[in-house]
């Protein structure tokens, strides 16, 4: 109903945005002051009903039925090349999440949203020799040059994590793996560098450089990303602690346990995503799903799986009381994940340019 509206009425990215941000912060004030107010709150009633019987739900439901009203209304006011643009972006993107071809699904998905790379960047990088740091500023020049729609995914998403997380020391375990998806999702766009590499390996052929070099030097800058935006999800998780407190049964966990999860996400985020590129392409899944069509799946879920593990600290120091050490606890849970993300790298590193 919302994409009907907005469709209909030509709402603008600027438009679209600030009522959508307007929406959910109503949302959210209607959680911290424990009222309901916002039409999306009375929509979640609806998933309350076996619990509570209240009827705001009805509410909920009639705006949505009133949107996709006002939509269907005034339906015949669409522009039709762009409906059939977006029409034939909708038709690949089947066609690619056909044959699970994450590169190509991960462009699309940004052309239907018109992800446009900013002219001027955020914050302009001062000159450099050359060379020497080539693919460090590469990668740093295309996140400054991120559109505002991109860094506002990317900063909600950290969010998510980190209030995910949070719950999930309160008691709610499964939240970890919403945290994962979260963290699993920020970092497929912290390695657009790297992707773009993959997309075109003839590029790099021709430099003296080996391939495995190559790709292992576009890992540096998302790995800072991840560690920066890991802090910012460890702020909104503690202000979402202030308003919980823990199960029985379960330990604060120290700050220290925090930072060895962000270390953790810096390396294993960075590498999954990475993995996830190389091995997303079609020329490579056609050949797997025709020989091995189990592990086809296998190899699409096992990065996002990595990036779970890299949570797992915190679900030990949460169960860790006295008389152990939950610090010391906390980083043999990070071995896993840091010994498969290093086994990724050594891998990547590794390929030859005949293998890209």
């Amino acid at each position: 109903g919302s994409a009907l509206v907005a469709g209909v009425f030509r709402l603008g990215q600027l438009a679209a945005l600030g009522i959508g941000s307007a929406l959910v912060l109503w949302s959210g004030l209607d959680v911290v002051f424990n009222v309901s107010t916002s039409p999306p709150t009375w929509l979640g009633h609806v998933a309350l009903l076996p619990l509570d019987a209240n009827l705001l739900a009805i509410a909920g439901a009639a705006a949505v039925g009133i949107m996709i009203a006002i939509g269907l209304l005034r339906a015949g006011g669409i522009s039709l090349e762009p409906a059939l643009h977006r029409a034939q972006l909708v038709r690949a993107l089947r066609f690619a999440a056909t044959i699970q071809d994450l590169r190509a699904v991960i462009t699309l998905r940004r052309q239907l949203s018109h992800e446009i790379s900013r002219r001027r960047p955020w914050i302009r990088l001062r000159p450099a020799p050359p060379t020497g740091r080539g693919m460090w500023r590469r990668d740093w020049h295309g996140i400054l040059r991120w559109p505002g729609s991109r860094v506002s995914r990317v900063l909600i998403l950290t969010a998510v994590a980190g209030a995910s997380c949070s719950a999930a020391l309160m008691g709610t375990t499964p939240l970890f793996a919403v945290a994962g998806i979260a963290a699993y999702l920020v970092s497929l766009d912290a390695v657009e560098g790297f992707a773009q590499e993959m997309d075109h390996p003839d590029r790099g052929a021709g430099l003296p450089t080996a391939t495995g070099d190559l790709a292992l030097g576009h890992l540096y800058a998302p790995a800072t990303l991840i560690a920066i935006l890991g802090v910012i999800g460890a702020g909104a998780g503690a202000i979402v602690n202030r308003f919980g407190s823990p199960a029985p049964g379960t330990h604060a966990v120290s700050p220290i346990v925090g930072a060895i999860v962000v270390v953790s996400l810096a390396v294993a985020g960075p590498a999954a995503a990475a993995l996830g590129a190389y091995l997303g392409r079609p020329d490579r899944n056609m050949a797997t799903g025709l020989v091995h069509p189990g592990l086809l799946m296998a190899q699409q879920v096992a990065p996002l799986v990595i990036v779970v593990l890299a949570f797992l600290p915190l679900l030990v120091a949460r169960e860790t009381g006295p008389p152990s050490d939950p610090v010391g606890n906390a980083i043999t849970a990070a071995t896993p994940a840091l010994v498969i993300a290093f086994g990724i790298i050594t891998f990547l590193r590794s390929q030859r340019s005949d293998d890209s």
